[in-house]
């Protein structure tokens, strides 16, 4: 399996919007597969966390320096918007169907 960050690097992709991740319990591992592209291009992430993957989740994104909010609760996981630390405290609201700000 390859790692994002060896995909964007071969590629040569120099901007990304979005990372969204449903990966059914593999969502940490994607995401530390991913850190070198979410530390230079600073993308948002949607991402769906199981809830037995919460703790290394939350541990691994504050490292990132990115915020979370959870669109929606489930029973076994959650779906989170994640921003850079940065661009989260400079929006206002996030109109999530349109995906831009309001």
């Amino acid at each position: 399996m390859r790692s994002l960050d060896s995909l964007i690097t071969e590629l040569k992709i120099s901007h990304i919007d979005v990372i969204k991740i449903d990966a059914e319990g593999a969502e940490v591992q994607i995401l530390k597969g991913a850190i070198n592209t979410i530390v230079r291009l600073k993308p948002y992430i949607i991402v769906e966390v199981r809830h037995s993957n919460l703790n290394e989740f939350k541990e691994l994104i504050k490292g990132l320096r990115y915020s979370c909010e959870i669109l929606l609760h489930g029973l076994s996981d959650n779906v989170f918007l994640c921003l850079p630390q940065d661009v989260s405290k400079q929006r206002s609201n996030i109109n999530y169907e349109e995906g831009v700000h309001v």
